[in-house]
Formats: structure tokens, C-alpha cells, sequence
């Protein structure tokens, strides 16, 4: 409303300025009617004014619109409206009592400009500015200023007038705008830059990703590769169906059916692949290529896990090597957990105390420890609990289940959770009860003791307290590769071992002559036969007053021993990490039926939120109490329980499980039977929800019911 008001002033302007014109009109000068009647409707057009002269005055003030006349030299105001003083900050009679006080308010950078214009304005023409104004405060206000000359009949200029109107707001919004734009702009070209490098960088990215990426069509021949494989060229692969073996019927079933899911309903497949020509395995993934919604090609992107494989056929074989060696009965193994003591143990494990599998599986580490050796092995088990060491290894007594005591070197090694907690351990237990009555016997006869030590494969030296070697046996010769008279009085130092493991053994070898207790170190050596692991044990020797006299060092090679512990926690962690990566939900079962493990598909699937909720719980009782029809499912008649109580796998999908929250959804599951050493154990149970399958078979069997009956109601009547 304020523009509209603001322009129907110029308009009433530009009417007069037209009529006095008209006057001038040839037309005139040659009808003397015509000039009459013009100046007739000037005179209406004047009273016409004249009444709304009064209105026009107030919507200007209303809309803070200045309006003004003045002479055309400016030396008198003739009209100046009410809201000249709110915009110029200056009163009225001010202006009047000095017309060019207007002029002096202009910006001085607007000044000339505006002295032009109004100039042009006496001249007849009219005028259209912006320009700036100071105002008393010192603050600047933008102006709009149109104005005209004004004419009397004759045609003389009498005054200019014109309407002003403060434009502040809409300049500050237009330099915002500028500014916004200029802003977006820079931005505009940092984003066209931004792309421009993108591009080039996924050029190059493609150019040297590690991965074979291709792009096939529907017949699965390629169109692009961005890198060959070994021993091909890009003329053995560009127009071809693969680049993997063409005789591998396996590798045609798997990219036929990928490139079907991918073309057909837009499924991107992923699988893995043996190509034999090249000796190689990849992982790939196939899936499509759209352009404007419309699938045109598929990518394919192969990556090499020819070393994954290979790391994974190591594992298997060094899983297959340490259940061997377990079996194998060179020492005695236990796996023992810290809240459920012990786990599994070989043979030679129970042999050497005495005891039967079901029985130790009753036992704790305490119950057949001797007690006077008891706060020793519970020192170092709290380490490993608390986390400053992974294992430890010691000489202590145990208690045979007929009571005698042994003598028993254990190692201990832990195995943590991915939070740090200890997991399980693996313990190997060696009886020394012979060797520690054999050493006994050696410190009372020196020459049995040569007899023994000489006849030996483990490494026997006797030093001195200046760390010189009084004897070495034939073993550590020939281990060391010198003579007795280049072993005898000389210190490691002089004969050349590495430094670190001189200090080692200094250090060793102080500790037993000042404490009188035996010692134990393991370390890496390398000889001439390779480098090996040695558990080297320090023992005083004592004269008639119980004063250490000599120092006897025995070494013993524990590399395979160290082996077997290190492939026993690789093999166990990988089988965690199958166990936590599949998607079927699977649980263990003891032969009461109680949880022993569960992987996080089994919690996500039963309702779960941890693996607490299950363990040592009755599953039956938990999950599998009711039937589909909500009758009672009896223990005695459970399927799962088959597997352990009669030794056969199980395959049930009728049945259904019940969730934590009550909930029950039908079920798929194999139970199967675990056994160990011929003997039933327990039970691994793996499960699946086919709710979706169940109803979609359900739909299937209505559906053929209601053709049947369609049939039979369509057949003529006898």
C-alpha cells in the first residue's frame, strides 16, 4: 500500500505536467474550441486537486513520505511535509528559514549528484535519486527522491516538487544481500574446486585402489578393469566373461547367479572364489550400476584374501598340532576357568594326579595344591587377575588324590576377554617330584650327581659368585659348541653371549646367593641349531652350614611347549570370533541341560541382553517349557536333549522358543551331540527363527484349500 500511495503522487504530478503541455499542442493553435475546452478541463482538474490535495497530504505523512515544492533555484520552500523531520532529524521551519539546509545534509560524497539532478528538475525535466543524508546524531539515512518540474499555463517552470521516502532498511538488506551473494559465490567456487579435486582424487583412488573393481554387462562380460591380475594382459581380459579359470564350473554358478541378483532385482551378492590359474582367492562383491533408475551394468569387486586363506589354513593346521601335542601326553595340560575351574584336561594331566576326568572337574587348584606352597601360586594368580602380568611359572608341591606329594613345575599362561578380563588359562604341569629327589640326592653325592647330570639332555652349569662356570655338562658343550677347557672359568661375557642375556643371568645367579632360594628365568637364545626358548632354573648349592657354596643353573629347551600354549590361545580365540560372527543363534548345553556358552545372535534372538542371563541356567526350562499349542513340554520329551542323553543329532522345525519377554516364535533348530575321549559331554544347539517361513506356508496350503474347493464346486452333479 505505501509503494501504490507513493507512486499515485507522481502520477497526479505527471497529469498536470501532460495538461500544461497539451496547451502547447499544435492541435491547439489551429482549433480555438479546442484550446477553450483544454483549458476548461484544466480548471476541473485543478478543483479536482485542489480537494484531494488535503488526502494526498495525509497518506504521504501516514506513510512517511516526504513531499516537497520548492522554486526552482531552491532559494525558497514552498511546501515541505511533517515527516521531513522524523527522516532528516531537522525541523520544518528550519528547512524553511534555510532552503539549502536540505543540500548541506547530503552525504558530501552525493552532493554534486543531487545539485545535478534538482538541476535538470528547473529545466524542466524530471528526477529519480538515491542518495545519503547526515543526519544531527551523526547516523546515515538512505533517501529515494523523485521529483518533476511544475508548470504554469503559459508553460513556465513555477516550481519543482517531488516525494521522498527513507530507504535505509532495503539498502542494509540489499548490501546484506550483496554480501549473503558474494558469500555464496565463494562458496560456489571453493564447492566447484572441492569437485574438480574430487574427481581427480577417485581417478586416482581407482587407479591404485588394492582391489580389482570391473564393470560387466548383463552377459558378464567385462568393460572395464582399473589393474591386471598376475600373468594376464589387458587383451586376456577386456570382452571376456571373467578373468578367473573358464574351466571352474563353480566360479560360472557363483557370478551367474550374482550377476542375476544384481541385473534382475538389484541385490548386490557377495561370495568367495578359488582361481586356480593364478593361484589366488578373492572375496567378491557384485552389485548393480543404475542410470536414471534403469539397472545398465554391474561392478564387481574382487578382493585378494589369497593371504587370509593361507593364515587360515595355518590356523587349522596349528590347531590340528596342538590337539595332537595335548593328546600326546608329553605334560600335563589343563584348561581351567576362574569361575568355573576346570575346563578340559588331557590324559597325562590326570595321570599325574592321580585322579579320573569327572572327578577333577569337582576339583579346584587349591584342593590339590600343597598348603605350605598355596600362597605363592595365589601371589601370582592375583597378578594375572589384576592384569600386570599374562602368566608365571613356578615349582610346587601338589597333593595326589592317595595323598603322597609331588613335585611339580607349572607354567601358566591366560587368555583375556576382548575387556582385559581373564578368560580362561592353560596350564602345563610337568611331575618333577623324580628331578627334585634327583637334585637332593646330587647335593649329598657329587658323583652321582655327575653320573646324572652328565647322562642329561637338559643344560647343567655351576657357577661361582664371580658368574664363572666350576662346571658344564655334555649337553651345554654341545649345545655352546666348545670344550669343557674352554667353558670351565670363564663368565658368559668372555665367551661372547649376547649382553642382554649376560645381565639376565648375572642378575639370576645374585639373587640365589643373597636370598638361598631358588630362581627361574625363560629366554630366547640363539645357537647354532636356530633359536629356542629355554626354562633355565637357578638352584643353590650348600655346604655342611646351610651357606650357598655354588650356584647350579639347569636349562631346558621349552620351544615346542611354548609353541603348543602360544597355537592352544590362537586357536581358542579364533574359535570366539567365528562363534560371535555368525548369524544363527547357537549355545552350549552340559549334560544337565544347563547354558555353558551363547553367542550375542543367541541373546539378540531369545530377548537377552547378557550372556549372564544364561549361563548355568536350565534351557529347557527357560526357552522350551510350553508347546505351540501352550500345553506343557515335559524335560524328559525336550528333542535338544537327545543330542547328549542318547548321542544322536537332532533336526526339529515344529516347535517353538519363548523370549525373555514371554513372546514365542517358531523355531528351526539342530541340536548335536559333544563328544569327548567317546564320551558324551554335552551338547551344541543352534537355532534360527522362521516365523516369516511358517506363515508364508501357512498362506500357501489356504491357498491351494481354497482352489480344491473351487475345483469341486465347479464339478457337474451326478
Amino acid at each position: 500500500m505505501a509503494e501504490v500511495a507513493y507512486m499515485d503522487v507522481f502520477e497526479e504530478i505527471d497529469q498536470i505536467r501532460r495538461l500544461i503541455s497539451g496547451a502547447e499542442d499544435p492541435l491547439v493553435q489551429r482549433n480555438g474550441d479546442v484550446l477553450v475546452w483544454g483549458r476548461s478541463r484544466l480548471d476541473h482538474v485543478r478543483n479536482s486537486l485542489r480537494g484531494n490535495e488535503s488526502l494526498s497530504r495525509k497518506q504521504t505523512e501516514d506513510l512517511q513520505l516526504v513531499s516537497w515544492a520548492a522554486t526552482p533555484d531552491l532559494t525558497r520552500i514552498i511546501y515541505i511535509s511533517p515527516a521531513y523531520e522524523d527522516i532528516w532529524g531537522r525541523s520544518c521551519e528550519s528547512l524553511h528559514d534555510d532552503p539549502q539546509s536540505w543540500i548541506t545534509a547530503i552525504h558530501p560524497d552525493d552532493q554534486e549528484r543531487v545539485k545535478a539532478a534538482t538541476s535538470r528538475g528547473a529545466n524542466g525535466h524530471s528526477f529519480d535519486e538515491e542518495y545519503r543524508i547526515v543526519r544531527p546524531d551523526g547516523s546515515v539515512c538512505w533517501i529515494h527522491d523523485k521529483g518533476c518540474a511544475v508548470r504554469t499555463l503559459d508553460g513556465a517552470i513555477s516550481q519543482i516538487a517531488g516525494v521522498a521516502k527513507d530507504i535505509t532498511e532495503r539498502k542494509r538488506a540489499e548490501e546484506k544481500l550483496a554480501v549473503a551473494y558474494a558469500e555464496l559465490q565463494q562458496k560456489a567456487d571453493e564447492q566447484s574446486e572441492q569437485l574438480l579435486l574430487a574427481n581427480e582424487n577417485w581417478r586416482s583412488l581407482l587407479e591404485h585402489a588394492p582391489d580389482y573393481i570391473m564393470i560387466v554387462d548383463r552377459e558378464g562380460l567385462i568393460q572395464f578393469i582399473n589393474r591386471m591380475a598376475p600373468t594376464l594382459t589387458m587383451d586376456d581380459v577386456l570382452g571376456k566373461s571373467t578373468i578367473y579359470d573358464h574351466s571352474d564350473p563353480a566360479h560360472h554358478i557363483r557370478i551367474t547367479e550374482a550377476l542375476d541378483a544384481a541385473f534382475d532385482r538389484g541385490d548386490s551378492v557377495e561370495y568367495e572364489v578359488y582361481c586356480p590359474e593364478i593361484d589366488m582367492w578373492f572375496a567378491n562383491r557384485v552389485g548393480p550400476i543404475r542410470r536414471d533408475d534403469k539397472i545398465v551394468s554391474a561392478i564387481v569387486v574382487a578382493h585378494d584374501v589369497t593371504e587370509r586363506k593361507k593364515d587360515e589354513q595355518k590356523l587349522r593346521d596349528s590347531e590340528a598340532r596342538f590337539r595332537g601335542y595335548f593328546e600326546l601326553g608329553l605334560v600335563g595340560i589343563a584348561i581351567t576357568s576362574p569361575e568355573k575351574g576346570f575346563i578340559e584336561f588331557n590324559d597325562q594331566f590326570c595321570e599325574i594326579f592321580g585322579y579320573s576326568k569327572s572327578e577333577l572337574t569337582q576339583k579346584t587348584w587349591p584342593e590339590i595344591t600343597h598348603p605350605d606352597d598355596l600362597a605363592v601360586g595365589v601371589e601370582h594368580f592375583n597378578r594375572v587377575l589384576a592384569g600386570e602380568t599374562d602368566g608365571y611359572s613356578l615349582d610346587k608341591r601338589f597333593i595326589r588324590k592317595d595323598g603322597s606329594v609331588i613335585y611339580g613345575s607349572i607354567d601358566v599362561k591366560c587368555v583375556r576377554r576382548t575387556d582385559g578380563a581373564v578368560n580362561y588359562f592353560v596350564a602345563m604341569v610337568q611331575d618333577i617330584t623324580d628331578r627334585k629327589q634327583a637334585g637332593e640326592a646330587l647335593l649329598q653325592n657329587e658323583e652321582r650327581y655327575r653320573t646324572l647330570a652328565e647322562n642329561s639332555q637338559d643344560y647343567i652349569m655351576r657357577y661361582d659368585r664371580d658368574y664363572r662356570h666350576t662346571y658344564a655338562n655334555d649337553a651345554a658343550l654341545r649345545i655352546t659348541g666348545r670344550t669343557a677347557a674352554e667353558f670351565v672359568g670363564k663368565t658368559h661375557r668372555e665367551m661372547g653371549f649376547p649382553a642382554h642375556l649376560c645381565q639376565l643371568w648375572e642378575d639370576a645367579i645374585d639373587r640365589v646367593f643373597a636370598n638361598n632360594q631358588p630362581h627361574r628365568e625363560v629366554f630366547d637364545w640363539t645357537s647354532s641349531e636356530g633359536t629356542a626358548t629355554y626354562d633355565w632354573r637357578v638352584l643353590p648349592e650348600l655346604n655342611g652350614d646351610g651357606e650357598v657354596m655354588s650356584v647350579l643353573g639347569v636349562s631346558r629347551d621349552i620351544t615346542q611347549l611354548k609353541q603348543a600354549v602360544d597355537d592352544l590361545k590362537a586357536s581358542e580365540e579364533k574359535s570366539r570370533l567365528l562363534l560371535n560372527s555368525t548369524g544363527d543363534a547357537i549355545y552350549g548345553l552340559d549334560l544337565e541341560g544347563n547354558c555353558t556358552f551363547c553367542n550375542p545372535a543367541c541373546l539378540r534372538l531369545l530377548g537377552f541382553e547378557d550372556e549372564s542371563q544364561l549361563l548355568g541356567r536350565n534351557m529347557h526350562d527357560l526357552i522350551h517349557h510350553t508347546r505351540p499349542d501352550g500345553s506343557p513340554y515335559p524335560e524328559e520329551q525336550c528333542q535338544v536333549f537327545l543330542a547328549f542323553r542318547e548321542g544322536e543329532g537332532t533336526h526339529i522345525d515344529n516347535e517353538v522358543l519363548w523370549r525373555a519377554d514371554g513372546t514365542s516364535f517358531a523355531a528351526e533348530y539342530r541340536s548335536f551331540p559333544v563328544v569327548r575321549d567317546g564320551k558324551t559331554v554335552g551338547a551344541v544347539v543352534s537355532s534360527v527363527d522362521i516365523s516369516e517361513r511358517k506363515r508364508a506356508e501357512a498362506s500357501g496350503s489356504e491357498r491351494k484349500r481354497a482352489e480344491a474347493s473351487g475345483r469341486g464346486a465347479s464339478q457337474p452333479s451326478g
